[in-house]
């Protein structure tokens, strides 16, 4: 069973200003400075303050930012062309970017695997065919019948 969000926060980083520094060192603040957006963290809930650090440790070691995160979503779902698209994405959080890659990942390879196995029934009907078509070779056609 899984621990409760408080008991988890304590566990790994102590108490709660310690957690909101952490989260507030890896974000993009924006128009909002370091002050304003502890404040604001440290009236939210310790399992979203959890939630929000676990996104932005996952986001700062694979992709660095956000934006190399909208680049790989848009890679990954083949619209890279598209420069709506991307000025839509570019409203959604850091997490709702991250799910969507998650998403685009799970789709591509359920994707993958349909079509591995479509060109494995393909290729088993094609050796039946063609051993239909050898084991025929060798004998003569049958005789049209006589109308009576």
């Amino acid at each position: 069973m899984q621990k409760a969000p408080l008991a988890r926060m304590k566990e790994t980083f102590g108490d709660k200003e310690k957690l909101v520094e952490a989260i507030v060192g890896m974000i993009e603040l924006g128009e909002e400075t370091k002050d304003q957006a502890k404040v604001r963290l440290l009236s939210a809930s310790n399992a979203k303050l959890l939630r929000l650090h676990a996104v932005a440790k996952e986001v700062k070691d694979k992709f660095g930012t956000k934006d190399k995160l909208l680049e790989a979503v848009i890679a990954q779902l083949g619209r890279a062309k598209d420069k709506d698209y991307r000025q839509a994405l570019t409203r959604h959080t850091t997490a709702r970017l991250l799910d969507l890659y998650r998403a685009a990942g799970r789709s591509a390879k359920r994707t993958a695997k349909t079509a591995a196995a479509t060109a494995k029934a393909t290729t088993k009907k094609a050796a039946t065919t063609v051993k239909k078509v050898a084991s025929t070779a060798g004998k003569k056609p049958a005789a049209p019948k006589k109308a009576k």
